[in-house]
């Protein structure tokens, strides 16, 4: 118990700390392992599953678990939280908040029905055919390292998660939660505050762009070159604001790239 109390300390040295003790074989998508272990023994691992090292079917099952556990905490909850969040516990090994903001202060400025960071824009017609979706889709949507719930939203965004969960084992090609958490992010975008950037500025990027310009450049061609305006326009927006109040900075050649895009 000492390390995960020091780690917990490490993430909110001002919050209380509940440990709720639960096995393994008790997390709330243990029970689809022997499908997963049947799937990969067919070899059928889509691009997003294809360490076999990493990706076991218990590593698996545990991102299928995540707000499952949420909505477990959430039951058990005596602190009268807000909300709930999924935080990987060597988050701060990767990620680290800007220069005077600490992560449970960056945490408790949320205010929303859920907070995500998106990798990889999802749309619906990428997801249409399930099947094709979870068999050839090359890369993480959904930062599965840290996500936000509401206690208004806990329990939806579970059953909701769960449902595609079965989607995807239905397809037949099991892969990773930061896929599935892309098309169930998608369905709550109209109530979601979403973040984006790589995983080692999941922090630093919480509130607006601040770091990592060529992740979010790369979304904002993504979403031009698939039409899709709305999100081309936002990405543009945010971005420009952020360059030109000196919150981020571009390099000539990506100032370049906007003003191309603009145009």
């Amino acid at each position: 118990m000492e390390p995960l109390q020091e780690i917990r300390h490490r993430l909110a040295p001002e919050s209380s700390t509940r440990v709720i003790g639960l096995p393994f074989d008790q997390f709330p998508r243990t029970r689809d392992i022997p499908t997963i272990t049947a799937a990969f023994d067919a070899e059928r691992r889509p691009p997003t599953a294809s360490n076999p090292v990493k990706d076991t079917p218990d590593y698996i099952a545990l991102g299928w678990s995540k707000p499952g556990l949420l909505e477990v905490a959430a039951n058990q909850d005596s602190f009268g939280s807000k909300m709930y969040w999924w935080a990987d516990i060597a988050l701060l090994e990767v990620a680290q908040p800007l220069k005077g903001e600490t992560f449970d202060k960056l945490l408790e400025s949320s205010d929303c029905e859920l907070h995500a960071n998106v990798l990889w824009e999802t749309d619906p017609s990428e997801y249409e055919d399930r099947g094709q979706f979870y068999r050839e889709i090359p890369f993480s949507k959904v930062a599965g390292g840290l996500f936000g719930v509401s206690a208004n939203n806990v329990s939806r965004f579970s059953n909701d998660f769960d449902r595609e969960v079965d989607q995807c084992l239905a397809s037949g090609w099991p892969t990773i939660d930061e896929v599935i958490l892309g098309i169930v992010v998608d369905q709550h975008r109209d109530d979601a505050e979403l973040s984006y950037g790589p995983w080692e500025t999941l922090l630093s990027n919480f509130r607006e762009p601040r770091m990592a310009a060529w992740h979010r450049l790369r979304l904002l061609q993504d979403c031009t070159n698939r039409g899709l305006n709305d999100r081309a326009r936002k990405h543009y927006e945010q971005l420009d604001s952020a360059w030109k109040s000196g919150r981020i900075v571009l390099s000539v050649e990506e100032q370049q790239l906007l003003r191309h895009v603009r145009n």
